[in-house]
């Protein structure tokens, strides 16, 4: 059979009772569903032949991110386990599992997991942890996340229908554009009467004005479909639990005005291709509440802005630090009814 080993005792006899005690050794460790009898005394497995030890992994169906009142439907699997054992899942506040205990059998387990985040909340953190317990011999336990989507409250799109009566270029294309400008002040700045926009804005949608935030993008298009430039303006408030120095990490590919606090933070007219780090903003956000409103501007095809935080501990810049994952949103509007009708 082209297979050279050396053994030693080279005979067919002691392959057949070395292979009976292998499987009366596993039969023995192992629940196979067999039971041996009459099996002679033997000595034990080596240390090599103990269980494996158990081992939890969470796959999730889609994006690990959820906003408030959103579902996300995640496969626990549990493998290594020698007999059947209970498991039990436990998640943030407010959260619902189902379902949240379940057996595990030996082999491997899989399980479908619903969870369904609170509808309303003070605060929406973007760190979200759940934990899996496993009641086997030794417990074994696993910690997994799901991120808080950020809460962006949209207070309108505008844009000018005539161009500037200076700008020559501009009125010769008055029959086929409209027009925007991040100079014009299109609700007052820094100062916006948020609550007041909110509410029109959620009418005049029919539904609440709220964007939601996964993996950084701010994405216009889950309320608008507007094609020709306009400027946006977005508002979101971050809770700190202490002062502290973070990056402000944008990827834009037109102009933008960022104030945090009613301060501004910085603003620019240009036009260019999307990157996660077009523009990095050291800035300071204090204990508590931070507002961040953000006035945005869509001259071409496709507008894209991505906002991130991360921290900055001074070392090597932005690109050697950590996400900050430890604020969270104010989501105590989505509790107040909204003016959505007629």
């Amino acid at each position: 059979m082209g297979i050279e080993y050396r053994r030693a005792e080279m005979t067919l006899t002691a392959l057949a009772r070395d292979t009976a005690r292998v499987g009366v050794l596993i039969n023995q460790t192992l629940p196979t569903g067999v039971t041996i009898t009459g099996a002679p005394a033997m000595a034990a497995a080596p240390p090599a032949w103990t269980p494996p030890p158990v081992k939890v992994s969470v796959e999730y169906a889609g994006l690990p991110t959820a906003a408030p009142g959103e579902t996300v439907q995640v496969t626990v699997a549990v493998r290594g386990l020698q007999e059947a054992t209970h498991v039990t899942m436990r998640g943030p506040e407010g959260w619902t599992i189902v379902p949240d205990t379940f057996t595990a059998t030996p082999g491997a387990t899989h399980t479908q997991v619903a969870l369904y985040a609170p509808v309303h909340a003070d605060a929406w953190p973007m760190r979200q942890l759940f934990h899996v317990r496993v009641d086997a011999a030794e417990a074994v336990e696993s910690t997994f996340g799901i991120a808080g989507s950020g809460l962006w409250r949209f207070l309108g799109v505008y844009y000018d229908a005539l161009p500037e009566p200076e700008n020559v270029l501009q009125r010769q294309r008055r029959f086929m554009q409209h027009f925007v400008s991040l100079q014009r002040a299109y609700l007052p700045e820094p100062v916006v009467d948020v609550e007041k926009e909110y509410q029109h804005w959620s009418h005049a949608l029919g539904r609440p004005a709220v964007i939601y935030s996964r993996e950084n993008e701010v994405d216009l298009s889950q309320l608008i479909g507007l094609r020709g430039p306009y400027c946006a303006y977005l508002t979101r408030t971050l809770f700190a639990r202490e002062e502290q120095t973070v990056y402000f990490v944008i990827g834009n590919n037109d102009g933008y005005r960022l104030y945090l606090n009613g301060e501004l933070v910085h603003e620019t007219e240009e036009c260019l291709w999307w990157t996660p780090f077009n523009n990095i903003h050291p800035v300071t956000l204090r204990e508590g509440a931070n507002h961040i409103v953000v006035k945005l501007l869509k001259r071409g095809d496709d507008l894209r802005f991505t906002f991130g935080v991360r921290a900055r501990t001074g070392a090597q810049g932005q690109n050697a630090e950590d996400w900050v994952v430890d604020l969270s949103d104010d989501a105590s509007f989505l509790a107040t009814p909204t003016a959505i009708t007629a």
